[in-house]
C-alpha cells in the first residue's frame, strides 16, 4: 500500500511538472504569436503609409526608378532619361519634362534597306488607329531612328507604377500593328508593280519593321 502511494505521488508530481511545462510553452507561444502579429501589423501599416505617400506625390524621377524596380527591371538614369532592359530590349522613360512623361522604344533604321515612304505611311496610319501609341522618325547626320512611344497620363508615382507594364504592352502592340500595316502596303505596291510589268523580278522585300 505504501509503495502504491509513493508511486501515485511521484506520478502526480511528474504530471504537475508536465502541466507546468505545457502552460509555460503555451504562454511562450501566445507571446510569440502576439509579437508576430505586432510585426505583421507594423509591416502592413508601413505598406499602407508607403502607398498613401505614393498617391499624393507627383511623378518624379525617383518614383519612375522605383516603378521600374517594382516591375522587376533595373533602371539606369542618365540626365533624367531612365533606361532599362526588358527581355534583352532597351526601353526608355523620358523624365526630363516632368510632369509630362514619355515611355519609348526605338530602333535604328537603314533607309537603304526599307521602303521608307511606305514605312512612314505605316507609322502615320498606326498612330491614327491607336489612341495612345505613336510612331515617329528622327533623322540626323548619324542616321534614322524609329521611335514608338506612349505619353503617360499619370498624376502620381503610384499611378505610374501601376501602369508601367501596361505602357510596355501598348508599345509592343503598336510595333506589331505597324508591322502589319507596312507588310500590307509593301504587298499592295508589289502587286501593283506586277500588274503593270508581269515579268518584274521577284525580289525579296523585307517586310518586318522590327523584330
Amino acid at each position: 500500500m505504501t509503495t502504491l502511494l509513493i508511486v501515485l505521488g511521484v506520478a502526480c508530481a511528474l504530471l504537475m511538472v508536465l502541466v507546468s511545462n505545457l502552460l509555460n510553452k503555451n504562454n511562450e507561444l501566445v507571446e510569440e504569436v502576439g509579437l508576430l502579429k505586432g510585426r505583421m501589423e507594423s509591416v502592413k501599416k508601413k505598406t499602407i503609409d508607403k502607398e498613401n505617400t505614393l498617391l499624393v506625390v507627383p511623378v518624379s524621377t525617383e518614383g519612375i526608378e522605383e516603378a521600374i524596380r517594382h516591375a522587376g527591371y533595373v533602371p539606369d538614369n542618365n540626365e533624367n532619361i531612365v533606361r532599362f532592359m526588358v527581355a534583352g530590349e532597351v526601353f526608355f522613360v523620358d523624365a526630363s519634362r516632368l510632369p509630362s512623361i514619355f515611355v519609348l522604344k526605338q530602333y535604328d533604321i537603314n533607309p537603304n534597306e526599307w521602303e521608307m515612304d511606305l514605312m512612314k505611311q505605316a507609322a502615320h496610319l498606326m498612330s491614327d488607329e491607336l489612341m495612345m501609341v505613336k510612331a515617329t522618325f528622327y533623322e540626323d547626320k548619324e542616321g534614322t531612328t524609329l521611335r514608338f512611344f506612349v505619353a503617360a497620363l499619370d498624376a502620381n508615382n503610384a499611378s505610374f507604377r501601376e501602369n508601367l507594364t501596361r505602357y510596355l504592352r501598348m508599345i509592343e502592340g503598336g510595333r506589331s500593328e505597324m508591322n502589319d500595316i507596312y507588310e500590307k502596303l509593301v504587298k499592295e505596291k508589289r502587286e501593283a508593280a506586277l500588274a503593270t510589268n508581269p515579268v518584274l523580278p521577284a525580289n525579296q522585300i523585307e517586310t518586318k519593321v522590327t523584330s
